[in-house]
């Protein structure tokens, strides 16, 4: 019989070996942190760390200190491999948030329990009023002995406080947040004599010489009517979102009513040999270096008008559809940084950059 090119009773190589293609000896340094069955645990070690690096972090460590070494590469390996950026910091930056979350509600309840407690001692001295002992001491004659009020919990720091002079009632002192009011959203608007405003709860119509738009408000903000023809959007609640939709609501306001009054534009140039545009009936078509024309539909409300084959004017009375339908002309051949070819605004101004030098003589 043949006898196998393996001696028998031969160890299987380590991972760190198998992965490396090297022969396994039998003073590999990864041997028995890096078992032949385990070849993920080596894999995101080597590919965080690089197994050169890894090498020498183990050579220059006591024997018995290689495998806690080798655990806490694993694990902020397979962490990094998680989250690129962050790895385990991430999780030890969220479990410390937790435990100050943890501390803050422990302290709540603290607080709670001792006012619970200087309540309860009030109605069994009927009335009587509460000495104070010393200031972290309160005494009840009822009681006759000293409820503790020092915590490590409570205090200034945490944002409580305890009075030391003829208490019955322990609170804490809580901030009142106060949101701004929005500097967008506390401007008036002004109505034209030639718009008809409709307002039914939280519902506007604005009708106009060009088009008629509507628009339903959210419950956190509310819509008044002045006089003189001027329209003001407030909040109805102090919430952070009622901010939020202040200013938001205003201007959505403010552009319906300026479009169905004046109407809003936007101008698109089209920069390139060959680049031109036509409008054939209720689409535009664009030649715009394809094999093939592209053909867009023009959404009803909206108007397009192409002067001298490139330049393009979009208007209407919704700002929103405009610009939508402008930006979707604009995606087909966006202007490139070297020669400034393609679609672009009128008033966009495009950084452009150096082509490839020549070569030097």
């Amino acid at each position: 019989m043949k006898e196998s090119g393996r001696k028998q009773g031969a160890t299987s190589p380590c991972a760190a070996c198998k992965l490396l293609r090297r022969r396994c000896t039998q003073d590999c340094v990864f041997s028995p942190y890096f078992p032949g069955d385990e070849p993920h645990k080596f894999a995101s070690v080597h590919k965080v760390f690089g197994a050169s690096n890894v090498n020498k972090m183990l050579q220059e460590l006591q024997e018995y200190q290689r495998g806690d070494a080798v655990s806490s590469m694993v694990y902020e390996a397979n962490a990094r491999m998680k989250d690129p950026i962050y790895g385990c910091v991430g999780t030890i930056s969220s479990l410390q948030h937790q435990i100050e979350f943890l501390h803050k509600q422990l302290a709540i309840a603290q607080a709670e329990l001792v006012h619970m407690k200087m309540q309860q001692f009030s109605s069994m001295s009927g009335g009587a009023g509460t000495a104070v002992n010393s200031p972290g001491n309160v005494w009840s004659p009822s009681s006759r002995h000293l409820l503790t009020l020092r915590s490590p919990f409570v205090g200034s720091l945490n944002g409580f406080r305890v009075s030391s002079v003829a208490v019955r009632h322990v609170g804490f002192v809580r901030k009142t947040i106060e949101c701004k009011e929005s500097r967008i959203g506390k401007q008036p608007i002004s109505v034209p004599s030639n718009v008809t405003l409709t307002m039914e709860g939280q519902d506007l119509k604005v009708k106009g010489p060009l088009g008629e738009m509507a628009i339903t408000y959210p419950r956190e903000v509310k819509l008044e009517k002045e006089d003189g023809g001027i329209l003001r959007v407030r909040k109805a609640v102090e919430t952070r979102r009622a901010n939020q939709m202040h200013g938001l609501f205003r201007t959505l306001t403010d552009n319906m009513v300026v479009g169905v009054s004046k109407g809003f534009e936007k101008k698109l140039q089209l920069v390139g040999v060959g680049y031109r545009a036509t409008v054939e009936g209720k689409d535009i078509v664009l030649n715009l270096g394809f094999s093939h024309p592209v053909r867009m539909e023009i959404p009803a409300g909206l108007q397009v008008k192409v002067e001298e084959n490139t330049r393009i004017t979009v208007s209407g009375y919704d700002k929103s559809e405009i610009g939508q339908f402008a930006a979707s002309i604009r995606k087909w051949r966006p202007p490139e940084p070297y020669k400034g070819k393609g679609v672009k605004y009128a008033d966009e101004i495009v950084r452009r950059k150096e082509g490839k030098a020549g070569k030097k003589k």
